[in-house]
């Protein structure tokens, strides 16, 4: 294997490969000898890893056409790529005897293949010489050696810098219908409060504005629907999405907030211990909670301009209130870890479908109480909640269900 390696550098390869930001000190005349070839950092994923945004990558290859040649416990990915066409198993001991077999299977698959498909390696020394084969055979086709890269994600940390990280994975669902203005605040907001793996998606009821083309605009995932089914159905699609793709953490919440640095933060670290997870905001953002999730029940502050979010939060969190325990939510902003999906309403939904817009927080609180579970109130986090953006709250209470209502307010 070590000869064929040589080969390939002594061949002038015209694809980039990797090179460890190390040996360029340790070999410098092996470096130089090889200095045609296009060396581009290899740690690239390490770092990306390390730094918490290595899900930015799993998240591009989700809807891409993937195989996987590694091992079989690495089948486990199909929870993050739902789009794996062929899984090639390779030995977990010297794969490298198995290569004409492994490479058979490749181009069994690969030759009838119209369009682009990625094939992610992660078989050792023998991940190079595979690609410089296949390289050289399929233009339309790309190559990647992964090495160990995926292993933290499931679970099995085996070289040093796998000890560095904390790869539990967060996702964030903004539910929107309409009022884009808002929901870029809240998302310009975002640019400055992101925590480690985490990937921002919006669960879009339709909207009549330009909401859906925000992804671009955001670099985010967005999730639309043929037509609108109410707020319900869209806390539905997004738990199920935390299902599905086997999320650690979880946020649901309106778009017409602002989230401060540092909140999330905060949240994060009760939700290790806590099922559900709720911010302070001010009175009104409270509603019918003002007593119990206002700030200023806490402390001496009262909250009229948004401008104020991130220096509230700053104040906050280094402060020694201990958290409180609430026998309510309010539906604009939660955090839930896995341990809730124990008290679905149904195997099919988490949230009773039959309350369309309103309602579905009481009927959630009363599941909540029924099976002894308690919110916990994190008194160091701070989100400002502009409130009853998205329609008229009077008229709103009147038509409480009237879908065809809902879907007609300006």
């Amino acid at each position: 294997m070590g000869k064929q390696l040589k080969a390939i550098l002594d061949s002038n390869p015209s694809y980039y490969m990797g090179l460890q930001p190390l040996a360029k000190n340790t070999m410098p005349d092996i470096i130089s000898k090889y200095n045609y070839i296009k060396w581009i950092n290899s740690d690239i994923f390490h770092d990306a890893s390390i730094n918490g945004i290595f899900n930015k990558f799993i998240s591009v290859c989700d809807g891409k056409n993937i195989i996987l040649v590694a091992p079989s416990y690495m089948i486990e990915l199909n929870k993050f790529i739902k789009t794996i066409r062929k899984h090639i198993i390779i030995p977990l001991v010297n794969c490298w005897l198995s290569k004409d077999k492994i490479l058979k299977e490749i181009n069994d698959y690969l030759k009838d293949k119209k369009e682009n498909h990625i094939v992610l390696f992660s078989a050792s020394m023998m991940s190079n010489v595979l690609i410089d084969i296949l390289y050289k055979k399929y233009k339309i086709h790309s190559f990647l050696n992964m090495g160990s890269v995926f292993d933290p994600f499931l679970k099995r940390k085996i070289r040093n810098y796998h000890l560095k990280l904390d790869c539990k994975r967060t996702l964030l669902a903004i539910t929107t219908f309409n009022q884009i203005i808002y929901t870029r605040k809240c998302l310009d907001y975002l640019e400055n409060s992101k925590v480690r793996n985490m990937d921002i998606v919006i669960f879009d009821d339709h909207s009549r504005d330009e909401t859906i083309n925000l992804d671009k605009e955001y670099d985010i995932k967005i999730i639309t629907k043929p037509k609108g089914k109410g707020l319900t159905d869209s806390w539905n699609i997004a738990f199920k999405y935390f299902d599905d793709y086997d999320y650690d953490y979880f946020f649901l919440i309106n778009n017409d907030v602002l989230i401060p640095n540092g909140a999330l933060e905060q949240m994060l670290i009760l939700l290790k211990n806590n099922s559900l997870v709720v911010p302070m905001t001010s009175i009104y953002g409270a509603g019918h909670l003002r007593k119990l999730q206002a700030i200023s029940t806490y402390y001496n502050i009262i909250p009229n301009n948004p401008n104020d979010t991130q220096k509230i939060q700053n104040e906050i969190q280094i402060k020694d209130i201990q958290s409180v325990k609430l026998d309510l939510l309010n539906g604009f902003f939660f955090g839930m870890n896995k341990n809730i999906k124990k008290i679905r309403f149904s195997d099919e939904y988490f949230f009773n479908p039959k309350n369309i817009n309103v309602g579905n927080d009481d009927e959630f609180n009363t599941r909540l109480n029924n099976n002894g579970e308690k919110v916990m109130l994190c008194t160091k986090a701070f989100i400002y909640h502009f409130k009853d953006i998205s329609f008229n709250i009077k008229k709103y209470k009147v038509h409480r269900n009237n879908f065809e209502f809902y879907q007609n307010v300006k």
